[in-house]
């Protein structure tokens, strides 16, 4: 079954927030839209921001102004602090295609990464695509050795195990966890019901 974006939508708003201005994430990047890292000003300037008062588009000035303004702040912010220092918006739109064109991407890497990926229960593959969406792919390939053998060998309730992430909320972490179980007792059940 073809993973549903409000199903993704739901869960990654939830934990990431859906910001329409930019702001520093905790670790203090500027950041827009859910949980969208804008590495540089030219990053920025990629996207469709307009002023917040006029909906008129910024121009590369007003963009690269915003940047540096969110920038200079304090990280460890609540996210909507940082409004007070910006001029620009995303529209819903733009925040919906930056976040459908990101996930598309993410079910790319994931692809790569494991054999199967699209005959994954659909509780693995939402967890695996908030594991990406959080880490990101390269970190997940590389750095999380023990998750990936479970994966590579289908055992969901070990990767219930080992997807524990430091720095993350603890309902994040349970809910990810939660998926993996979910799709280890569906696969127990088959099996039973199969004979097997």
């Amino acid at each position: 079954m073809t993973l549903k974006i409000e199903d993704i939508k739901k869960h990654t708003g939830q934990f990431e927030g859906t910001f329409e201005h930019m702001y520093l994430d905790t670790e203090g990047y500027v950041t827009v839209a859910v949980g969208n890292k804008l590495e540089s000003a030219a990053d920025a300037q990629q996207l469709d921001f307009v002023v917040r008062h006029t909906r008129q588009k910024a121009s590369a000035a007003q963009i690269a102004a915003d940047f540096e303004a969110v920038s200079n702040q304090p990280k460890g912010l609540l996210a909507s602090k940082y409004a007070a220092h910006t001029k620009l918006m995303l529209q819903s739109a733009v925040m919906d295609a930056l976040f459908d064109r990101r996930i598309r991407a993410f079910e790319s890497d994931l692809r790569r990464i494991y054999r199967g990926y699209d005959g994954f229960p659909y509780e693995v593959r939402l967890a695996l695509l908030d594991l990406a969406y959080n880490l990101g792919s390269y970190a997940l390939e590389h750095r999380w050795p023990s998750l990936n053998a479970d994966i590579a060998s289908c055992n969901w309730a070990r990767a219930a195990g080992s997807c524990h992430r430091r720095g993350v909320p603890e309902d994040r972490n349970e809910w990810t966890k939660q998926q993996f179980e979910s799709a280890a007792r569906v696969t127990s059940q088959q099996s039973v019901g199969s004979g097997v």
